[in-house]
């Protein structure tokens, strides 16, 4: 699975990285192909690793648990910056499980 995610956004990347080349260089007669196709298929694929992120993790459900604090998301955010961890609940307005 995490090679199929890892293809996935390459391929993001790649498409509009391309896209932005291509610009450059002066290709103005596929300006719809460059400047609206690109683009949409850039975030289809960003989607698709999205989706497949999701459905790698041990629990799917649990990344999209926001109001409980046993959330992977929140419980990562915690991780990576738990100084503000605190402040990020309260800003979201999360209820505290664990409070009477």
């Amino acid at each position: 699975m995490i090679a199929s995610y890892l293809w996935t956004k390459s391929i993001s990347a790649g498409v509009l990285l391309l896209a932005a080349l291509f610009l450059n260089m002066g290709f103005e007669q596929d300006a719809v192909l460059l400047n609206v196709i690109s683009p949409a298929l850039s975030l289809l694929f960003l989607a698709a690793t999205m989706v497949l992120l999701v459905l790698d993790l041990k629990s799917p459900r649990g990344f999209f648990l926001a109001d409980q604090a046993e959330s992977e998301f929140l419980v990562g955010i915690g991780r990576l910056c738990p100084d503000d961890f605190r402040s990020l609940v309260d800003v979201l307005a999360i209820p505290d499980p664990h409070a009477g």
